[in-house]
């Protein structure tokens, strides 16, 4: 009997290490959706079931940008509003058909949710920031 329990009790310990190890866990899942002029693609990183960072990609095909004073128009217009924030970077690339690429980050631990909102024009919580339910309803395939 006595080893009986020992012998459960080590199971039982061992399911909880396995269970407080898999939530520590950081996982990561991409979805994207294809729109009529662009490849957008979203990858989200949590752990512990909290986000910790997405990254959006958006391939513009459609936008071909031969002038540099127009593709610098563009960088200011998408990168200037939001430069500074903590947590925050965006970037715009040209691709190599003179297309458009918008590369963002959000790191959510180091996020200056104020300074984001007043860019934004919003008022949203870290926690109204999750984005996997709207990306759902918006017709985004998970890819991976």
């Amino acid at each position: 009997m006595k080893t009986l329990k020992q012998g459960l009790l080590l199971v039982v310990t061992f399911f909880v290490f396995l269970g407080l190890t898999a939530c520590s866990l950081e996982r990561e899942e991409t979805y994207e959706k294809n729109y009529k002029d662009s490849l957008v693609r979203v990858t989200i990183r949590h752990r512990s079931n909290q986000m910790i960072s997405e990254e959006f990609w958006a391939d513009n095909f459609n936008v071909h940008i031969e002038d540099d004073s127009e593709f610098e128009y563009i960088k200011k217009e998408i990168v200037d509003p939001k430069k500074g924030i903590s947590g925050y970077t965006t970037d715009v690339s040209r691709t190599k058909e003179d297309g458009l690429m918008i590369h963002t980050k959000i790191v959510y631990q180091d996020l200056d949710v104020e300074a984001f909102n007043k860019a934004n024009d919003e008022k949203k919580t870290i926690g109204e920031l999750d984005h996997i339910k709207n990306l759902k309803k918006e017709g985004f395939k998970r890819i991976k």
